[in-house]
């Protein structure tokens, strides 16, 4: 199975929505107006930062599994990286967070629904749960 996410529109509009949300608080509190200005102003600067670390070229270009050499994640430098995929997954029909343990430590990566065709994000699911299922361990 390999399987290369591209961007989300869903992920892009969350993160939209969820910081226009903020910013409608802040400017509906009881603080004054340099106050809510500096909210607003710090709310803003987030969405300028999640935009950039989480709405473009993403670190991992791919995930791999093959049946002799286990899930390998691939990077934008074009090296495969060995991982295991941990048992504190997380497999929602939304989005997938794969916790991941490489040699140097551990990374989690969110795959949302439509970053995939459909049936590759299926065929991830079905394979994470299957897994969990032979091993014994609690995917949640």
């Amino acid at each position: 199975m390999h399987l290369e996410p591209g961007p989300s529109g869903a992920l892009k509009w969350m993160l939209y929505a969820a910081h226009a949300l903020a910013v409608l608080a802040a400017l509906v509190s009881s603080l004054p107006w340099w106050g809510k200005s500096l909210l607003a102003g710090a709310i803003f600067g987030h969405l300028r930062y999640s935009s950039w670390r989480h709405l473009q070229e993403p670190a991992c270009s791919g995930l791999l599994y093959e049946a002799d050499r286990g899930w390998r994640l691939g990077l934008n430098s074009g090296a495969w990286l060995a991982v295991q995929v941990l048992s504190s997954s997380v497999v929602t029909p939304w989005f997938v967070v794969l916790h991941l343990q490489t040699g140097a430590g551990r990374r989690a990566w969110l795959i949302v629904r439509d970053s995939l065709p459909s049936e590759d994000f299926r065929r991830l699911r079905v394979y994470l749960r299957l897994q969990v299922a032979q091993s014994g361990d609690p995917l949640t």
